[in-house]
C-alpha cells in the first residue's frame, strides 16, 4: 500500500465554494478507479481548524504502487496541474490501514513525526501499526492508516472521522468528498490479520443464493486474502453481463459447461477449463444443457462473497433499484442481460 498527499496554498480571497463544486463534480469519477482504497478531497480554511491560510489538498491510499505510477504516467495529475500548478507530492509506504465503525467522513487529520536516529526501527514501526489499529477502533472513526517515508524516516498518522481530532500537533482538514472504491475491503479495527479458520482443507463458512446461482462461500470476509466460492448454476441461469470495477477473477469449471461472455467474445467453457477476468472487463455466464453446471471462483480483493450475501438477501423478483444499490455498494455494474445463446455458426 502507498499513501500520497499534496497541498495547494490558496489566496486569502479564494472562493472555497469552487473547491466544493470541484469535489462534487470530480469526486464520483474516482469511485471506480482500480486499486484505490480512497481519495479525500480536503480543504483548510483560514481561521478554522487551526489554519492560518486557505489550502486545497488531496490524500490518496493506493492498494498497489503501480496504480499510483499509472495515475502519474497516464495523465491523472494533469487536471490538477492545469488548475493549481504541479504539486510537490509526499509519498509514504503504508504500514497499516484499518476500516473503523464510523460512516460519516467529515474530517481528516495528519500527524507527522520523525523516528529518532537511535530508536529501534522494528519497535518504532510496530508501534505505529498498533496506533493505527487503536485509532480505527474509536467511535466515529471511518478509517485510519499510518505510513513511513524511508528517505527521511518520518511517519504520518492519518485518521478520517465524523469529528475533529483533538490532538494539538494534528493538521486538520475538512473533507469535501471522500471517494472510497475499496475502503470496505480494508480489514476492520476489530479483526486480526489472519484469515478465518485454519490452513488446510476449506469447508463452507456460509452460503448465498439468487437468480439460479447457489454459492458455498469457502473463504471471504474482512481479513481473507481473497474470496473463494463454489458455485452451482441452474440450467439456463447465470450472471447478467456486468463489470466488476476492482476485482480480478479466476473461474474454474468443475462440472458441466457454461457459456461465457468476456468483453465481446463468447465462448463455451467445459469442465477443467479456466476463465480469467481482469478488473473493468464486462463479462457474464450461463449454464448450458439440461443439468446444473458447477465452478469455483477465486477473486481479489475479497469482497465478492459479501456481494453475493447482499444479493441473496434481496426479495425475488428483484427490484431493479435495490439491485443497483447493492451493485454500487460493492463496485459492480450490470450492463446487459444473461447471455443464453452462443453465436450462430458462420457460413
Amino acid at each position: 500500500m502507498m499513501i500520497a498527499h499534496y497541498v495547494h496554498r490558496l489566496p486569502a480571497d479564494y472562493d472555497l465554494g469552487l473547491i466544493r463544486s470541484r469535489a462534487s463534480l470530480r469526486g464520483e469519477r474516482w469511485s471506480a478507479v482500480p486499486d484505490l482504497y480512497f481519495k479525500a478531497f480536503l480543504v483548510r480554511e483560514a481561521g478554522r481548524l487551526g489554519a492560518t491560510a486557505n489550502a486545497y489538498s488531496s490524500l490518496y491510499l493506493w492498494r498497489r504502487e503501480d496504480a499510483f505510477r499509472k495515475f502519474l504516467c497516464d495523465g491523472g495529475l494533469d487536471v490538477v496541474t492545469r488548475s493549481f500548478g504541479r504539486p510537490s507530492i509526499r509519498t509514504y509506504v503504508a504500514l497499516e490501514a484499518r476500516r473503523g465503525p464510523g460512516t460519516a467522513p467529515r474530517f481528516l487529520s495528519t500527524v507527522e513525526s520523525d523516528i529518532p536516529v537511535d530508536a529501534d526501527l522494528t519497535t518504532a514501526l510496530a508501534g505505529e501499526a498498533a496506533w493505527c489499529r487503536e485509532a480505527a477502533s474509536a467511535p466515529g472513526t471511518v478509517a485510519a492508516t499510518v505510513g513511513v517515508d524511508p528517505r527521511s524516516w518520518w511517519t504520518v498518522r492519518i485518521s478520517i472521522a465524523d469529528r475533529e481530532i483533538a490532538e494539538r500537533s494534528a493538521t486538520r482538514y475538512e473533507i469535501f468528498h471522500l471517494a472510497s472504491p475499496l475502503l470496505d475491503t480494508l480489514p476492520s479495527a476489530e479483526k486480526s490479520d489472519s484469515p478465518p479458520g485454519t490452513c488446510g482443507v476449506l469447508s463452507p463458512v456460509g452460503t448465498a443464493s439468487f437468480s439460479g446461482i447457489d454459492a458455498d462461500i469457502l473463504l471471504g470476509g474482512d481479513t481473507a486474502p481473497f474470496t473463494v466460492m463454489d458455485m452451482t448454476v441452474a440450467p439456463g441461469a447465470g450472471a447478467p453481463v456486468h463489470v466488476s470495477f476492482h476485482e480480478e477473477k479466476l473461474f474454474r469449471v468443475t462440472e458441466g459447461a457454461l457459456l461465457f461472455l468476456v468483453g465481446e467474445d463468447r465462448m463455451t467453457v467445459a469442465s477443467g477449463a479456466h476463465v480469467y477476468i481482469a478488473p473493468g472487463i464486462a463479462h457474464g455466464f450461463s449454464a448450458l444443457g439440461d443439468s446444473p453446471a458447477r465452478m469455483t471462483l477465486v477473486s481479489t480483493p475479497p469482497r465478492h462473497d459479501r456481494f453475493f450475501r447482499a444479493m441473496g438477501e434481496l426479495a425475488e423478483p428483484h427490484d431493479p433499484q435495490e439491485v443497483a444499490a447493492v451493485c454500487a455498494a460493492f463496485g459492480q455494474a450490470i450492463v446487459g442481460p444473461v447471455v443464453t445463446e452462443p453465436d450462430p455458426p458462420r457460413r
